[in-house]
């Protein structure tokens, strides 16, 4: 039991640090020039970016929630996972009814955020507390520490008013500099799953 136990670990693990790279470059690209991704459909307004920020946070929250729903999925804990799906929806609807006759579409966006938000949280607790398992407040760190300088270089970048092709590479490599740089993802994470 204590092999799988920590096979899990180990899979949860891995999961998380392949996942951050890809959060981290739609997050911080997203965010960074919402405004130049909304003016390639001709719809440059504040209430747009905003709710593309918000889908951008769902996204994340989405993200993470594949991880730990398939971890639920698989270890056959449905009744929970269902409990908190359902509990989800309904949080969903409420949150709809409330907030959409008074603010419209950034109402809708602000409930999305919301509900993938709490059920990721529910989902991240569930999955640590079956498992034992506590939070990597290293991995949590560096993440956090990555996910900081990246904003501020977004941030010098953006107003520069280079082509936005141009800030995406730049920003991947630096994204992908940082993951390796900080340990996130290391080189015999990449070979391992080529070996399997």
């Amino acid at each position: 039991a204590s092999a799988t136990a920590s096979m899990i670990h180990t899979l949860l693990d891995t999961s998380i640090r392949m996942m951050v790279p890809l959060i981290l470059a739609v997050g911080i690209i997203g965010i960074g020039w919402g405004d130049e991704i909304m003016g390639i459909y001709k719809v440059s307004d504040a209430q747009y970016t905003f709710l593309l920020n918000c889908h951008i946070g769902a996204f994340f929250c989405v993200a993470i929630s594949y991880i730990y729903g398939t971890l639920l999925t698989a270890k056959r804990v449905l009744k929970k996972l269902n409990t908190i799906l359902l509990g989800g929806l309904i949080l969903n609807v409420i949150i709809n009814y409330l907030l959409i006759p008074i603010y419209g579409a950034s109402g809708a966006a602000i409930s999305t955020l919301a509900t993938q938000l709490i059920v990721v949280l529910c989902q991240a607790v569930t999955v640590h507390i079956k498992f034992k398992r506590g939070l990597d407040f290293r991995l949590l760190g560096k993440v956090i520490l990555l996910s900081a300088v990246l904003s501020v270089v977004a941030f010098y970048l953006q107003p520069r008013d280079i082509f936005l092709g141009i800030d995406v590479i730049i920003m991947g490599i630096l994204i992908l500099v940082g993951i390796f740089a900080l340990g996130i993802i290391r080189k015999d994470m990449i070979f391992a799953l080529y070996n399997k």
